[in-house]
């Protein structure tokens, strides 16, 4: 099973690579690996090595940071970062903005507000 922290930082450089438009071909052309090794780094099936991240930061013009936020005192490894299926555009957005609130309070009404409503969904399904 993969390590939580792998599955996290894939699951950021995959909405990171969506949100720039970028292939899985392209990023790995320009670090200098076949696509299907950037779709198993952004499912956690492969750890991506120190070098390899810092190459990939470079490419898609983020800091080595931005692959692991989210990860804090409230990260539960338990908790599923992203389905394994594509994001679309709106799911981007969404996660664009909400890393964007400081306000942790707010963000915690967020969240419920999105179960919620997810909640509803699936017993109306």
């Amino acid at each position: 099973m993969a390590n939580p922290v792998d599955v996290h930082v894939g699951a950021k450089l995959r909405l990171i690579r969506n949100a720039r438009g970028m292939s899985q071909a392209e990023l790995g052309k320009q670090v200098g690996v076949a696509f299907q090794q950037i779709q198993k780094y952004e499912r956690g099936d492969n750890r991506v090595s120190a070098s390899m991240l810092y190459m990939m930061a470079n490419a898609l013009k983020v800091s080595i940071a931005d692959f692991f936020s989210g990860l804090d005192a409230d990260f539960d490894p338990a908790i599923p970062v992203m389905p394994n299926k594509p994001l679309t555009v709106q799911s981007i957005k969404l996660a664009t903005a909400f890393e964007q609130i400081e306000d942790s309070a707010a963000r915690n009404q967020i969240l419920k507000l999105i179960n919620t409503l997810a909640s509803s969904d699936e017993e109306a399904a």
